[in-house]
């Protein structure tokens, strides 16, 4: 806060309960709120966007599609990516005299616990755009959402929480589970329908849906893994300082709660500390 000693960022070595349940000041809730929406495009991060530009640019080639599987412990990026994705490809509207044609470049979906072909139809109509009551069949929903998903010029479907899958068919192993084979036939059918690149972002048991089905294992041939930091050794911060500071200049430039801190990128017990206290997850960094 703004006095006349350079403020010190202080990492306590044991939490205070009672403190940390405070409610936080206007002030602070400022602070993090700036640091929280501020997307910091790390290696690791900069390296899943470069993937799905990849992947899609493909796209355009291949006469069957391949599509990008990616996933990542909580904390690790998952909403950031998706947050990313849907600032690169966005969506805006075309004005002409009959009216507004939208395109949507990034379609962005948060798959429904528990799901079925049709409420994941319905949860797509509605991310598109669709306002109206969605009380058609099953068919019916999908036959409306291909046809957005082409009017629309969708270049990239993004399906997050895919492990919600495994709430199909609960306790059943994976191939015996006739309700999941419906969803992951649907998901298919959808796929090959629209010709739109589709990526998938979930934890990393996501991995055993895709490959419980050999024809969605061959079309997600591509994998990442978005990791947290790792820990800070010979004398070098590493990425864990830089994405740090990164955060701080952003609420620094952003706010005026703040008019100065320590570098973690330039201190190396600090980032040590840091990671301790965090495990180097982006999310709790953050």
């Amino acid at each position: 806060m703004k006095n006349n000693v350079t403020p010190v960022i202080e990492i306590p070595t044991t939490i205070d309960i009672e403190a940390a349940n405070d409610p936080i000041s206007p002030q602070e809730y400022e602070v993090v709120k700036l640091i929280s929406e501020k997307i910091v495009e790390h290696s690791c991060m900069q390296n899943a966007i470069d993937l799905v530009d990849e992947v899609i640019a493909l796209n355009k080639a291949h006469s069957e599609p391949r599509h990008l599987l990616v996933i990542g412990d909580p904390g690790c990026g998952k909403s950031t990516l998706c947050d990313a994705i849907a600032d690169r490809y966005g969506v805006f509207d075309d004005t002409f005299k009959l009216g507004i044609q939208r395109h949507v470049g990034a379609l962005m979906v948060s798959v429904p616990s528990p799901v079925t072909p049709r409420s994941m139809a319905a949860e797509m109509l509605r991310a598109i755009g669709v306002a109206r009551n969605l009380n058609g069949t099953t068919r019916e929903l999908s036959e409306e959402l291909i046809g957005h998903l082409k009017r629309c010029e969708v270049r990239v479907v993004v399906l997050d929480e895919f492990q919600h899958l495994l709430s199909v068919g609960e306790n059943k192993p994976l191939h015996t589970s006739k309700q999941l084979r419906e969803v992951q036939d649907w998901i298919k059918s959808i796929i090959v329908k629209s010709g739109v690149t589709f990526v998938l972002i979930g934890l990393p048991i996501s991995m055993a849906l895709i490959q419980s089905e050999p024809q969605l294992a061959r079309r997600f041939n591509r994998v990442f893994r978005l990791q947290s930091f790792p820990y800070p050794f010979d004398d070098d911060p590493g990425e864990l300082g830089a994405f740090a500071d990164d955060l701080l200049v952003h609420a620094i430039a952003k706010s005026s709660q703040i008019d100065g801190c320590i570098s973690f990128h330039n201190n190396l017990d600090y980032a040590v500390r840091l990671h301790a206290a965090t495990k180097g997850v982006p999310s709790a960094i953050k």
